[in-house]
């Protein structure tokens, strides 16, 4: 379900127009892990690229603007151009949680809960419970 992280219902936001797919990577699935550590996490809506997630979560949970700059600020896996995903590339991770693994799906609050970057104020953004 799509709330906020005070648990408010959010009103789904009109779609916005598909970029070009790109096609799958050859011979690679959603939840595979790669050579540098990052695991596959599929295609992107917004960008129609590939999506790689770290294989686990941060150890502390955040408020949005924290975990926008600890996602900014992020160097693992040889990467350092981490950043949180928009809310369309956040529920097609949702959508392949099994897949990808290193989720925390309590539903718990704030546990279970994930940032989008995609802004509903100027102090909030969409997550979703896991």
């Amino acid at each position: 379900d799509l709330r906020d992280v005070t648990g408010a219902a959010l009103t789904p936001r009109p779609e916005q127009p598909a970029p070009a797919q790109q096609a799958e990577p050859a011979g690679i699935a959603v939840g595979t892990r790669m050579p540098d550590g990052t695991v596959y996490a599929g295609i992107s809506p917004k960008t129609g690229q590939p999506m790689y997630a770290a294989a686990a979560d941060e150890t502390l949970t955040m408020a949005w603007k924290q975990a926008m700059r600890a996602a900014k600020g992020k160097e693992a896996h040889g990467h350092k151009d981490w950043r949180l995903p928009d809310e369309s590339e956040l529920r097609a991770m949702f959508n392949e949680k099994s897949a990808i693994g290193g989720f925390d799906d309590s539903g718990a609050f704030p546990d279970g809960w994930y940032w989008s970057s995609s802004e509903y104020s100027s102090d909030a953004a969409t997550g979703i419970r896991f």
